[in-house]
């Protein structure tokens, strides 16, 4: 789902901005085949998010893993880049699940969040959508958008350290 455009921006952005952004095409769906449209929209919307959840889950389970398997263990005590790389998959799939459940279009958010408006208020919240992307990058510029998604990315987190027993956040070599 590459768009060259939405690449070479994040490119551009993540050497030569305080941010990076970037995109893909959308996955197309098809809501004729749908039997309620406004409901079974929002679950395939939330499949994605959902998807992210889970990974973040699978990569805290593979830090149990290696924490538990001594060959393993003593593997990533000489390589912290395989810490890295668990703990950076818990971080970021949990970023890109609160991202793109934010009710911004063409956020799967937005998608969500329409199916439970009324029929008219959605019909006018839609019409944002061309002004979607650009209010993302305004959030994102001005910081407004860490506000929003840093404590959903922090609690997050702790909720899945607590659960799965793993190091603090201070610990994690990730943030060393």
């Amino acid at each position: 789902h590459i768009d060259p455009t939405g690449l070479l921006i994040f490119i551009l952005t993540a050497l030569f901005a305080p941010f990076a952004i970037g995109w893909a095409k959308p996955v197309p769906i098809n809501a004729r085949y749908f039997k309620n449209p406004a409901r079974d929209m929002a679950i395939t919307s939330f499949a994605g998010p959902l998807t992210n959840f889970m990974l973040a889950i699978v990569f805290a389970l593979l830090m149990l893993l290696v924490a538990g398997v001594p060959f393993l263990r003593e593997a990533a005590a000489s390589t912290p880049a395989l810490w890295q790389v668990l703990e950076a998959g818990i971080w970021i799939n949990i970023l890109l699940a609160w991202f793109n459940l934010l009710p911004i279009p063409p956020m799967d958010g937005s998608h969500i969040l329409y199916s439970v408006l009324p029929r008219g208020i959605g019909n006018s919240y839609v019409k944002i959508g061309r002004y979607g992307m650009l209010i993302v990058i305004v959030l994102l510029a001005t910081g407004m958008l860490w506000e929003v998604l840093g404590p959903l990315l922090l609690e997050s987190t702790n909720i899945i350290i607590k659960i799965f027993n793993l190091p603090p956040l201070w610990q994690w070599t990730l943030f060393q």
